[in-house]
């Protein structure tokens, strides 16, 4: 299957809410799957496996990356305000750190119920 040659989509859901994963295969073919997954913050590994349908687990958190990252969507968080997709994620990842007071804001509001928060 060549890059251009869409595949079938990673999630079963048809082309229903898979623009994410066209701007990815554009991101990929402008540039290449090492460098995406960089940017991403993810395996190279894990991008060919979802462009080609294949990957097992879950999208839903690359899926957000790409939204943040690659197509510019915020989301608007009660400490910070609004930010995009993919600094919000990277703000659920960090550990609790009492040396600072924002930090902390965050940390708390990932995990009380925020609305963008992936944390179970």
């Amino acid at each position: 299957m060549s890059p251009l040659t869409p595949s079938p989509s990673p999630t079963g859901e048809g082309d229903k809410n898979q623009d994410w994963v066209e701007v990815l295969r554009g991101e990929v073919n402008r540039t290449s799957q090492r460098k995406v997954g960089a940017r991403l913050g993810v395996s190279a590994g894990m991008i060919s496996l979802v462009l080609s349908g294949q990957y097992p687990a879950s999208t839903e958190t690359l899926e957000q990356r790409v939204r943040g990252e690659l197509m510019s969507e915020c989301v608007e968080c009660p400490v910070l305000g609004e930010i995009d997709r993919r600094w919000c994620l990277d703000w659920q990842e960090k550990p609790f750190a009492a040396t600072n007071p924002v930090r902390v804001k965050v940390w708390r509001a990932c995990r009380s119920g925020c609305e963008h928060s992936r944390i179970k």
